[in-house]
């Protein structure tokens, strides 16, 4: 049985959570770079203030092949709105084609150069496929 609903709902979203795949071990990050755990690397970011959340103090860049292999979620506080999995990265999230995520990320955990839009947020966590 199918069901479409589109029920319009203003919701207060605060942060994305990045889940993905290290693909290439430490061509992509270092065994000991911030929030890696084993093959994956867990990082949430505040919309806000563009920052990874309890970043330690260090600039940093990734730069890491995803292809559809991540999964994304955007929050409201410790709530889980939307997800993405299995699919190629968000065009919210700093990324290079679909494939790759690039975070160039400054001491403070901000995301240079990134500049969320409520608007692309949404399409990418709410597009309608049909």
């Amino acid at each position: 049985m199918h069901i479409k609903m589109r029920i319009p709902t203003d919701i207060d979203v605060d942060a994305i959570r990045c889940v993905v795949p290290v693909r290439y071990d430490d061509q992509d990050i270092p065994n000991d770079f911030p929030f890696r755990k084993g093959d994956i690397w867990d990082v949430t970011i505040d919309i806000a203030t563009r920052k990874i959340r309890n970043w330690p103090k260090r600039a940093a860049q990734v730069h890491m092949k995803i292809c559809d292999d991540g999964s994304y979620y955007l929050m409201s506080g410790d709530k889980v709105v939307a997800s993405i999995n299995g699919d190629y990265v968000p065009g919210c999230i700093p990324q290079k084609y679909g494939d790759y995520i690039v975070f160039n990320i400054l001491e403070d955990g901000t995301l240079n150069g990134w500049t969320p839009d409520a608007g692309e947020i949404k399409e990418s966590f709410f597009r309608d496929n049909g």
